[in-house]
């Protein structure tokens, strides 16, 4: 199935060639092409990764720990952007389970578990968290594929 990034790509580029045939390709059908090329192209990118986390996911090839959560916390950068004179925030979710440390955007755009859902998350959690680490060693390259929380004894509930 292609990503609807890609439809939107075919459909701009028979707009300009449509255009092209009847005389009036110019700049106008120029930017929308290379628009629709450059939207078209971080989409697929996005929904290959989302891809390729799935598939680790269904055949198992992914790390796991478990043991209590240590470190949590959540810290809230600020970026300032001089072109539109103001600041851009990001919230930074970071925590360890059995001495692996996590650490991702809230609300960002990668694939994985983002906590969208606000879960709260407290020092003593007893945790399962499996993941898919991109850059060895590196904290925010690894991506959370499942975290699962003991809800009391014996009883595991999955967060997502």
């Amino acid at each position: 199935m292609l990503p609807p990034a890609l439809l939107l790509l075919f459909g701009a580029l028979a707009w300009v060639r449509h255009r092209q045939r009847q005389g009036r390709s110019g700049a106008l059908g120029g930017f929308v092409a290379l628009t629709a090329l450059l939207t078209a192209s971080g989409a697929a990118l996005a929904w290959a990764d989302r891809e390729r986390l799935l598939a680790a996911l269904q055949v198992g090839a992914m790390h796991s720990v478990e043991g209590p959560l240590l470190g949590h916390g959540i810290e809230e950068l600020a970026r300032y952007d001089g072109l539109r004179q103001r600041s851009q925030r990001s919230e930074w979710e970071y925590f360890q389970v059995s001495g692996v440390g996590f650490s991702f955007r809230r609300n960002g755009l990668a694939a994985g578990f983002r906590n969208e859902a606000r879960v709260a998350l407290r020092d003593g959690d007893w945790l399962r968290v499996s993941y898919v680490e991109d850059e060895p060693g590196l904290a925010s390259s690894r991506r959370i594929l499942r975290l699962q929380r003991r809800a009391n004894k014996g009883n595991t509930a999955a967060l997502r």
